[in-house]
């Protein structure tokens, strides 16, 4: 009896575990979308930094913003920080970090390199990290 419970108890944790490391879409903003051949256009670039667009999209306030979903979750947890993929220098943040904060109220002028020569995260006015429904 005293085995059952071992076990049990061992692959309830192994459950929970397994449950709470499964990776979710993150939807990122791409300004309005009004069709699917402007997703097809607008959403790889939107996406390009989180693995990738997986075709599907949808408006959350028409005519104003659509989202596009991603391969990957974001691979950090601060929720104002959008990937921009390598940043070199300063002047270099400029460049893409204005670009990938257009649909988050702009940067803030703070850049951090989460993966040396891979990813830097830009800081946002808005949250990125946000379910919309």
């Amino acid at each position: 009896m005293e085995i059952k419970k071992i076990i049990l108890a061992s692959l309830s944790s192994t459950i929970l575990m397994l449950q709470t490391n499964v990776a979710s879409a993150l939807d990122i903003k791409a300004g309005p979308i009004w069709n699917n051949a402007d997703a097809a256009t607008k959403c790889p670039m939107a996406t390009q930094h989180y693995g990738g667009w997986t075709g599907n999209w949808k408006t959350i306030k028409p005519g104003v913003m659509s989202v596009c979903e991603t391969v990957e979750e974001s691979i950090t947890s601060d929720e104002y920080a959008i990937q921009a993929g390598p940043i070199w220098n300063n002047q270099d943040a400029v460049n893409k970090c204005s670009s990938a904060t257009q649909h988050y109220g702009g940067w803030t002028g703070n850049w951090t390199t989460i993966i040396a020569g891979k990813m830097s995260v830009c800081e946002t006015h808005q949250k990125v990290i946000t379910e919309y429904h």
